[in-house]
């Protein structure tokens, strides 16, 4: 339970970083409007997959697929900078779609997976907790992305969300392979 939330609780709050912090390099590199693009091309797959998508959610249902959804989103937002370098604001805006994707895919899975990770007795108590983190992520996720901002260059801040090892999401597949429910 404690290896669960513990890589939950990193997740979510390397995700709200990112997000903050790809709204203000949108900003800051393109202006107003390409923050709204980019925000408008992360929600629009939530909203498809989340209404009409319902049977494709369900294919990604297990540990191994989130896995493999998971090191796909940490690969995308390690690739944020070139795919801005690259092709600027049209790069970025697909990886924000890839991403949103990624996310409609693995945010509603995961938690419909904890009553097969945990006891029993816990799901209540982890259902609890990984709500309880989602919600400090959202309040402490921005302010701790202004600070990366000013301390931190653009691509070494992308850095910490993406790369695999500094992913701790893949947990769930973990919990798995060492045979917790």
């Amino acid at each position: 339970m404690l290896l669960l939330w513990g890589a939950q609780t990193l997740s979510v709050f390397g995700d709200r970083l990112y997000a903050m912090a790809i709204m203000w390099i949108a900003w800051q590199e393109s202006g107003a409007a390409a923050m709204g693009w980019v925000a408008v091309a992360e929600s629009v797959p939530y909203i498809v997959l989340g209404t009409a998508g319902r049977k494709i959610v369900a294919r990604f249902s297990t540990l191994r697929r989130l896995a493999v959804v998971d090191v796909g989103r940490a690969a995308l937002v390690a690739a944020l900078p070139l795919a801005w370098d690259t092709f600027g604001i049209a790069g970025m805006l697909g990886c924000a779609v890839l991403l949103g994707v990624g996310g409609a895919l693995f945010d509603p899975n995961l938690g419909a997976l904890v009553p097969e990770l945990v006891d029993k007795r816990d799901i209540q108590a982890v259902t609890g907790l990984m709500d309880l983190t989602g919600r400090i992520a959202r309040i402490a996720g921005p302010g701790a992305a202004g600070i990366a901002l000013a301390l931190v260059p653009r691509h070494a801040l992308f850095s910490l969300d993406g790369p695999p090892p500094a992913r701790p999401a893949r947990a769930p597949a973990a919990a798995g392979r060492w045979g917790w429910r």
